[in-house]
C-alpha cells in the first residue's frame, strides 16, 4: 500500500493502526482469536533494493512500532503473532 494522503509514513502507518485496533478489538470480542501474520517483514527487504541495511531495519522497525499499537489493550492470550521473528512486543 503507498502513502498518498499522510504527510509521512509515520503518520500513515499510525492511521492504519488506528483502524486496525478497532477491527482487532471487534474480533476478541466476539469471541475469535485474533491472528496476526507477516511472513515478508523480515526478508521483504528485496523488494526495496534501493534501501541499505539500516534504512530497511528502519523501514520494519516504524511497521512492527504500529502493529503494536494496533495491538495495544488487546490481551495477549486473545493473540496468536507470528511475524517470522519480528520483536512483537506484548500489547
Amino acid at each position: 500500500m503507498r502513502n498518498r494522503y499522510y504527510p509521512s509514513d509515520e503518520v500513515y502507518l499510525d492511521a492504519i493502526a488506528d483502524a486496525m485496533h478497532e477491527e482487532y478489538q471487534a474480533i476478541v470480542e466476539a469471541g475469535f482469536l485474533l491472528q496476526i501474520d507477516d511472513p515478508d517483514l523480515p526478508d521483504a527487504w528485496q523488494i526495496h533494493p534501493h534501501m541499505s541495511v539500516p534504512e530497511y531495519r528502519k523501514f520494519a522497525e516504524l511497521r512492527v512500532e504500529a502493529l503494536n499499537h494496533a495491538l495495544r489493550g488487546i490481551p495477549l492470550d486473545a493473540c496468536a503473532c507470528t511475524c517470522a521473528g519480528a520483536a512483537i512486543t506484548a500489547p
